[in-house]
């Protein structure tokens, strides 16, 4: 059986291949062996430390710090907002917008110029986030984010009361109408579970979950921005019974 630390160091490194565009057969080359054998290395997960050390000088990176990205994909991985962020973001929701997107890893030339804001409405928002000791603002409108971690919000939140609800009643309608692409993806069943089964179903969803936050943070940091796709779930299970008395 695979480590689990060993996996996602090889996970991560097979991400920053990606973003760099390296391929099976220039690493054989590289390390003279065939791609049928990288192949096999990343998908059994079987790779010695001195290869794995060649592999990182391909990537111009030590293993050192492969091994602190990979740390970091685990650590910390969620950042829920305090209630005075939310309370704050409550009333502003399209500086929460700024916020993620600076985030993710966008410049601020590339969203002034999509959304249109002007230098003096960006360093307005700026301010702001960082009165909100989110991140500090360097010359140029540069900005350090002040946390780290895949940003969460807290289901009992005023920001989720307040907007997210909404939201995610819009998102349903847009479901409904793509539902039959092959990227759409819908399950609604009415059913009888036992207690056990019941358990079990709400103890995978937040696995389900919690996976793909996880692989968005690693990829986020790994994936060149213009090959990631903007997603959106909502995973809800609740012990309910329609009234269809309702419909007589």
């Amino acid at each position: 059986m695979v480590d689990t630390d060993s996996k996602l160091l090889i996970d991560t490194i097979k991400l920053l291949l990606k973003k760099e565009g390296l391929t099976y057969k220039q690493i054989g080359v590289e390390l003279s062996l065939s791609e049928v054998s990288i192949k096999r290395i990343f998908s059994k997960y079987d790779c010695s430390l001195s290869k794995i050390t060649q592999i990182c000088k391909l990537l111009s990176t030590t293993l050192l710090e492969v091994s602190e990205l990979a740390r970091k994909s685990v650590k910390n991985k969620n950042y829920f907002l305090s209630d005075k962020q939310e309370t704050y973001f409550s009333k502003h929701p399209f500086y929460f917008f700024v916020f993620r997107e600076l985030y993710r890893g966008r410049s601020n030339s590339l969203i002034q110029a999509e959304y249109k804001i002007s230098d003096k409405e960006m360093f307005k928002i700026l301010r702001a986030l960082e009165k909100l000791e989110l991140l500090d603002i360097y010359p140029d409108n540069k900005v350090k984010f002040k946390i780290s971690g895949q940003l969460r919000l807290k289901l009992e939140g005023v920001f989720f009361e307040k907007l997210i609800k909404k939201q995610n009643h819009h998102f349903l309608e847009s479901v409904y109408k793509n539902v039959l692409k092959d990227d759409c993806c819908m399950q609604a069943s009415e059913l009888q579970l036992s207690k056990t089964s019941l358990a079990a179903m709400v103890q995978d969803i937040n696995s389900l979950g919690k996976k793909y936050r996880e692989k968005a943070y690693l990829e986020g940091s790994t994936i060149a921005k213009k090959d990631l796709t903007d997603v959106r779930w909502l995973f809800a299970f609740l012990p309910y019974k329609t009234d269809w008395e309702s419909y007589r």
